[in-house]
């Protein structure tokens, strides 16, 4: 921006809690600051009435919160509106936030807005997972990768923003796959012996299928979206450790599991969890994966 080689299109993408929103946040700030610099000024009449969700040259378009998707109409009243002049700042802004989310046909619309962009407008995308959106899209926007930070500074992030202790801390970042702003909600949610307690029990019931339907049983007032993405953990940090792919991130086992069945689950996992907003039974569809568990074969020392 302090070089003048702003491009007319964003596309900010990384693991969720890694800080992306924010980032693009202070983005739009600085490109509707009045005082040309790339951090915004925060006391100019746009940095206030930003600072006041009433900014006119800004846009925010996100799915409706009866929705699932950002529609066609979404889209085209974002493109009427890039096209008109400014009103106060050097230029419109334009969030799109989660971008994967948009349907085929909003795809399409935005589209055309990328491949002959308004001179003044510039658009920031946001996406955890890139993939999903069309090669079309990717193509016209400038591409930035938002990672997961060192461990050890997410560690010490996270024991300062929480007063966790570091043990403490690790558990939470594990329980999120890395995320700092995921593991701080975990912790302000007073989630994480919830987690803990899980980790432990599936520790134990490998081996045992008859504790199965008594965990599932303590499953059932858990937001099926924290059970289904923990057991998927489970399963892929066991992988890790048998594979030896650890890096640090999962704690190290003396005992070997079979790499394929626990391939499998975390599979199943990551499937069932789809399955949240669906008609399936999910009571079923746990037990019968905490069975699966349970079934591995009795952990032997690897000799």
């Amino acid at each position: 921006l302090e070089q003048g080689r702003m491009p007319h299109a964003l596309l900010l993408s990384g693991p969720a809690g890694t800080g992306k929103r924010h980032l693009a946040e202070r983005m739009v700030a600085g490109l509707l600051c009045e005082g040309g610099a790339a951090e915004a000024c925060g006391e100019c009449r746009s940095c206030r009435l930003l600072g006041g969700g009433a900014h006119p040259d800004r846009f925010l378009v996100h799915p409706e919160p009866d929705k699932r998707e950002i529609t066609i109409d979404a889209i085209r009243e974002l493109n009427a509106g890039l096209v008109l002049t400014t009103t106060m700042s050097p230029r419109k802004v334009a969030l799109v936030a989660p971008a994967e989310v948009m349907n085929r046909n909003a795809a399409n619309a935005l589209l055309k807005t990328l491949e002959e962009p308004p001179g003044h407008a510039v658009m920031i995308l946001l996406a955890d997972d890139a993939s999903r959106l069309p090669a079309t899209i990717l193509s016209r926007c400038q591409s930035l990768l938002v990672r997961a930070p060192d461990r050890a500074l997410a560690v010490s992030w996270l024991a300062g923003e929480t007063g966790l202790d570091e043990a403490a801390a690790r558990l939470a970042l594990e329980a999120t796959a890395g995320s700092p702003l995921r593991a701080r909600d975990l912790v302000e949610g007073e989630l994480l012996d919830r987690y803990r307690s899980l980790r432990d029990a599936l520790e134990g019931l490998i081996g045992k299928p008859s504790r199965a339907a008594a965990l599932a049983q303590t499953l059932q007032d858990l937001d099926g979206t924290h059970t289904w993405t923990w057991l998927s953990l489970a399963a892929s940090g066991a992988l890790a450790s048998v594979l030896g792919a650890t890096d640090g991130n999962w704690p190290e086992t003396d005992y070997d599991l079979p790499a394929d069945r626990l391939a499998a689950l975390q599979q199943r996992a990551d499937r069932n969890r789809g399955f949240l907003a669906s008609t399936v039974r999910q009571d079923l569809l746990l037990k019968e994966w905490l069975l699966e568990w349970a079934r591995l074969p009795a952990r032997e020392p690897i000799r």
